[in-house]
């Protein structure tokens, strides 16, 4: 339990950098979705799925990324909810008629966590599938761009 509770603190923390950064540096206008990205997400998946050619448009975050980046903090949201449900249910009983009682808090949590696992496989085959270079992106902040006139 120590652990799980350790990292727990740590990926809330962790999350939370993540959403304050992503307020104040205004990139929050790039990854939540708009109107019109679950139309493109179709179609983002079909060229990932190497069904159709045409490549999506290029921008900062796909829409596969806007709705998985969204997708995320709202799973990292509710795990926070139903854990607390779980670990102190009469000290936190006002919050446990959200995920809908005690039960129902320990299946979606362990459906969670399923998804959280999902979402890191896919992650890391999509970054194998683009390249290092976007890994690297990730990472450390910034992409690095090979230099034309050298080569």
């Amino acid at each position: 339990m120590e652990f799980h509770f350790f990292f727990m603190w740590f990926f809330f923390m962790n999350g939370l950098a993540y959403v304050i950064y992503a307020l104040f540096s205004r990139q929050w206008r790039f990854l939540v979705p708009n109107k019109h990205s679950f139309k493109n997400a179709g179609e983002t998946l079909m060229h990932d799925l190497y069904i159709r050619r045409k490549p999506a448009p290029v921008v900062k975050y796909k829409v596969a990324q806007q709705i998985a980046y969204t997708m995320i903090i709202n799973m990292g949201i509710c795990s926070l909810v139903t854990g607390l449900v779980i670990y102190k249910s009469i000290q936190f009983s006002r919050l446990s008629w959200m995920p809908g009682g005690y039960e129902a808090a320990r299946l979606e949590h362990i459906i969670l966590t399923i998804g959280y696992c999902l979402f890191f496989v896919i992650h890391i085959l999509q970054v194998i599938c683009v390249g290092w270079n976007n890994f690297w992106g990730m990472v450390t902040g910034f992409t690095v761009e090979k230099d034309e006139t050298t080569s």
